[in-house]
């Protein structure tokens, strides 16, 4: 949700921002204002889409490990990783010279998300590619998520990984993280 909300935006705004920049446009203020805005866009965006998975899946039968609501907890998971992802959107695009380098850019960046986070591919434990998922927020995210639903308890396939322990402890690491990688 994040990284696609916000890849093309920096580079299809080049020429407007050097001429806002010219007349006095502070680069800290333009980014600012774009961190905001697709912030709020990728919170409201995973609000939607963990309201559908809880009214159809239900709640996490485990409660929360910190916030007191596992429902919360979910979300706050999901939203958290979604700004992330538009950060990492907007440097994507920041780096692009024109539109046309953009998925050059940003579909390994995507793929990555995607097979790392251990949602579509199943490659944890594989050596090689648990290291590399450490360089993708999307893993750290999906760490969160499965550490407040206990997935540990709930697939057999996840029992040694010992990230998605229902502890609070392994939950504020994978937010950490997921922050450290926003502030990078």
């Amino acid at each position: 949700i994040g990284t696609v909300l916000t890849v093309r935006n920096l580079v299809t705004e080049r020429l407007a921002y050097r001429r806002e920049r010219s007349v006095g446009l502070s680069p800290a203020a333009y980014l600012a204002g774009k961190v905001v805005v697709f912030s709020v866009a990728a919170a409201a965006l995973t609000a939607v889409l963990t309201a559908i998975v809880l009214i159809g899946k239900g709640g996490p039968a485990r409660g929360a490990v910190l916030l007191g609501s596992a429902d919360l907890e979910l979300y706050v998971s999901v939203a958290v990783t979604a700004v992330v992802s538009a950060i990492v959107g907007l440097a994507l695009s920041a780096r692009a010279g024109s539109p046309r380098e953009v998925p050059a850019l940003a579909v390994p960046v995507i793929l990555a998300s995607l097979l790392f986070a251990g949602g579509l591919v199943p490659l944890v434990g594989t050596w090689g590619y648990d290291q590399i998922s450490w360089f993708v927020p999307a893993q750290w995210g999906f760490a969160a998520s499965a550490s407040t639903v206990d997935l540990r308890r709930v697939d057999a396939l996840a029992a040694n990984i010992e990230m998605w322990t229902h502890y609070v402890g392994w939950w504020a690491f994978d937010m950490n993280m997921l922050v450290l990688f926003g502030a990078m």
